[in-house]
């Protein structure tokens, strides 16, 4: 797309640096000229030594041939006014204030190119990792059957991968092994036992996996084999990491683990102090192993960054306690660490499951509705999306088209309630030259810009009937004519509507007509509301936490728990778009790493305290999160236990027994 940038300023020069470091070929921008009166013009500078032609008037630009676009920087409306009277046919004009959200949009879909293809490589290290590490790795679900086994846990046992795969250790293996092997406690242990007559010392540590509501399910186990003639130097060969130090924080000693683990050998380390060493994240604020050298008491489990010898962040979880000599003076500490890169890369593939293309969700609704995406999309009927403004329904129709094998071809988006009755014909079909008094040139409508691709009609329900009667002749002959126009044009488009109204109910109230409904109803979908699937509300607080981290360049880490006990109950009637406008005013108001609830909007915070519902504090935030989602999939299958159950994925006496515990009636009265 040849480009011309008026206005050779800072923003010029911005853009132009961005362009010319990320080599964006995909999106076929080539910028041909940069105009500004001044010479020294930063922008303007930087083009010439590009080889870029420059320009002082901005008039003669409009003279270059085949130019597509015309970015507009500097501002100046006269400029602007001018560009739009005197450009030609097929060139767009787009202003300094849609040039950023234009920019933003290039960064942002570039960042996602490279995190999809980020993940995709991440995918293939964490599978060549388990397949080639000579340590025992395996992983079972919540009912201790094995989703995950690498080829050296296989190998001990004399048996093939494939043959433990979806069993239980106790259908596998002999009583005394299975006990071992099977546990769920999250342990390091070094256990005997025997195989065809043979002895084996295995070094076994568990790994609890959890969701994000804190709940089990599953374990990783990760195991080394140990003779019994280095039995007694286990300590210095087990998987942990192990290292003391003296009261002042000093390294008094360091095991092979730690050698293998950080890349330092033990002689490197000794006398040094640890924070040097590791160069944690946490080592001059919350260093778990002076807190407990200062005050006595024991950490576990806590996770931590450090960096290695060899410059790259190992992310780790630490438990210490402090070294105490007869009983009562503190001489040093001991912390012991175990790598969490497997651990790390499990919680990657819990999130991946959790997304499909930009919709996130874990909601069974969403979740079948996902199911059946890969399906409508392959199609090329019609598509009608229902639900609450703000549900995500462009979302949805941008995934059937990214999906579809229209993908190649443009997605056009018109929402058909901003646009007045008397422009919306002109803005759909286009126009011809002389068809009405400012019509100097012809302009092709939306239909024309979406040819081949798929064409998104928001709002449908809002459309006039005149305006109905012309859409349904061309859902069904596949034809239209511009406005001013006596020729016919066929239109090879997949159109989706989307409304936030109830076209039945409109229908039977003559506000729709009737033939058209049927024509767009050919797959209907319906989006459910934010309020009814409330055990997304965490998931898309971290995703939009994640997202203006990236945007705005902050570091918060989360919000409190009382930050997300209030957002659970807040009923949202502005659904996920709220909730973002919702994250992204704490974020301008929050000044510390984790948002709190005066950092929430004034609205939300009256609403609560109106309703008498304030977050308490005791109640941890995954416990509250797991209440309101079993409370609202009961109210939502009229509190039939057993259709609850299946739809949470639980048993049914796991659905009695957290109904007793937090109290929630059986709705019998």
């Amino acid at each position: 797309m040849k480009t011309v940038i008026v206005g050779g300023g800072q923003r010029c020069l911005t853009f132009l640096e961005f362009l010319g470091a990320r080599q964006l070929r995909e999106l076929d921008i080539e910028v041909v000229c940069v105009v500004d009166t001044r010479a020294d013009a930063p922008g303007r500078v930087f083009a010439e030594q590009q080889g870029i032609h420059t320009l002082t008037d901005y008039r003669a630009a409009l003279s270059l041939p085949n130019v597509e676009l015309i970015l507009e920087l500097t501002g100046d409306k006269q400029v602007l006014t001018d560009l739009y009277n005197e450009i030609h046919h097929g060139v767009r004009i787009i202003d300094h204030v849609s040039a950023w959200v234009f920019w933003d949009l290039i960064r942002l879909e570039h960042s996602l190119r490279e995190e999809l293809q980020n993940r995709t490589n991440l995918e293939k290290r964490f599978r060549q990792f388990i397949d080639s590490a000579s340590d025992i790795i395996a992983i079972k679900d919540a009912e201790g059957r094995y989703v995950v086994v690498n080829p050296a846990t296989a190998s001990l046992f004399g048996m093939e991968p494939e043959h433990l795969l979806g069993r239980t250790p106790a259908e596998v293996y002999a009583p005394d092994v299975a006990g071992i092997i099977g546990s769920h406690d999250d342990e390091v242990i070094a256990e005997r036992f025997v195989i065809d007559s043979k002895e084996y010392y295995l070094d076994v540590t568990r790994y609890p996996l959890m969701d994000y509501q804190g709940n089990v399910n599953g374990v990783c186990v990760i195991g080394r084999e140990v003779t019994q003639r280095f039995f007694p130097l286990i300590f210095d060969s087990i998987s942990h990491a192990i290292f003391t130090t003296d009261s002042e924080g000093a390294i008094t000693s360091f095991n092979r683990a730690a050698e293998e683990l950080t890349g330092y050998r033990r002689d490197e380390v000794i006398g040094r102090a640890c924070s040097a060493i590791f160069k944690s994240d946490r080592c001059e604020t919350t260093c778990p192993l002076k807190a407990s050298i200062h005050t006595g008491e024991r950490a576990h489990n806590e996770e931590a960054t450090i960096v290695t010898k060899s410059g790259h962040a190992l992310p780790i979880s630490i438990s210490t306690a402090a070294l105490v000599e007869d009983g009562e003076r503190i001489v040093g500490g001991v912390e012991m660490f175990r790598d969490l890169r497997l651990v790390t890369e499990l919680r990657k593939q819990v999130e991946k499951s959790y997304v499909f293309e930009d919709i996130i969700s874990k909601s069974h609704h969403m979740k079948r509705l996902f199911e059946t995406l890969p399906l409508i999309a392959s199609s090329q009927s019609t598509v009608l999306i229902e639900g609450e403004s703000g549900t995500g329904k462009e979302l949805i129709a941008r995934a059937i088209h990214n999906l579809g094998p229209r993908r190649k071809g443009p997605f056009i988006a018109v929402n058909c309630a901003a646009v007045p009755d008397s422009l919306i014909e002109s803005e759909l079909f286009g126009y011809k030259k002389g068809a009405f008094t400012d019509a100097k040139e012809d302009k092709p409508g939306r239909f024309a810009l979406a040819e081949g691709g798929t064409l998104l009609l928001d709002e449908i329900g809002d459309l006039s009937r005149q305006m109905q009667v012309k859409l349904l002749r061309v859902l069904q002959e596949k034809q239209y004519e511009p406005l001013g126009s006596t020729q016919t044009v066929s239109a090879d488009v997949r159109v989706i509507a989307s409304t936030n109204r109830n076209l039945a109910q409109d229908v039977t109230s003559r506000k729709f007509r009737q033939d058209l409904y049927y024509r767009l109803n050919v797959v209907r979908m319906e989006l459910p509301p934010l309020r009814t699937r409330k055990e997304d509300i965490p998931l898309l607080i971290q995703h939009f936490i994640d997202r203006f981290n990236t945007l705005q360049g902050r570091r918060i880490t989360g919000c409190s728990e009382r930050v997300l006990s209030a957002l659970m109950r807040y009923p949202f009637p502005g659904n996920i778009r709220e909730l973002e406008n919702a994250i992204e005013h704490a974020f301008v108001i929050c000044i510390d790493t984790t948002i709190q609830m005066d950092d929430l909007p004034q609205h939300i915070l009256s609403y609560l305290s109106d309703t008498g519902q304030k977050a308490p504090a005791a109640k941890p935030p995954l416990e509250d999160a797991e209440m309101h989602a079993i409370v609202s999939c009961l109210e939502r299958n009229e509190y039939n236990r057993a259709r609850t159950a299946a739809d949470l994925g639980i048993s049914r006496n796991t659905l009695w027994r957290k109904m007793k515990r937090y109290g929630i009636s059986t709705g019998s009265s």
